[in-house]
């Protein structure tokens, strides 16, 4: 007996752009971790035209050309924006906001484009909720600490 289970056809529909978003996920997490290798290896920040850096402020360009944002998420981008053309705030700890930021973004991609009928089905969307309130977390912290740390500074 196999274990065959139901998916609505409109979940196997974007099944591609969900593993594009995932996959995606995976690359922004990979380009994070080489850059805080480095700087735990050489034990200084990275330059600003580091090729990991680039890539995620490219992915996160391409991201917000891309989406249509609720009110809540368009205030926690702009903000982002704003940080990230600060000048006193370290190159490798703009990486870490910009791949908070493109985890999140991915995940809410992800979750608005489930039908809306399907959206408090658990077995549908209970792991990527998780994920996201996570990756959401991190990066909310993060909004508060720089913001914070920069004092309206740029």
């Amino acid at each position: 007996m196999t274990d065959k289970r139901f998916v609505d056809p409109r979940l196997q529909e974007k099944e591609g752009e969900f593993e594009r978003l995932h996959l995606n996920n995976f690359d922004i997490m990979s380009y994070a971790h080489n850059i805080m290798q480095r700087v735990s290896q050489y034990g200084s920040d990275i330059p600003a035209h580091d090729e990991d850096l680039g890539a995620l402020q490219r992915s996160f360009d391409v991201t917000l050309a891309l989406t249509q944002f609720n009110d809540d998420m368009q205030g926690r981008i702009d903000v982002t924006r704003h940080l990230l053309e600060a000048n006193n705030i370290a190159n490798a700890t703009k990486a870490q906001l910009l791949a908070s930021s493109l985890q999140c973004i991915n995940l809410w991609r992800i979750l608005n484009d489930i039908p809306v009928d399907l959206q408090d089905n658990d077995e549908v969307t209970a792991s990527i909720r998780m994920q996201m309130t996570q990756h959401s977390d991190i990066w909310q912290n993060l909004l508060e600490e720089l913001s914070l740390n920069n004092n309206g500074r740029t």
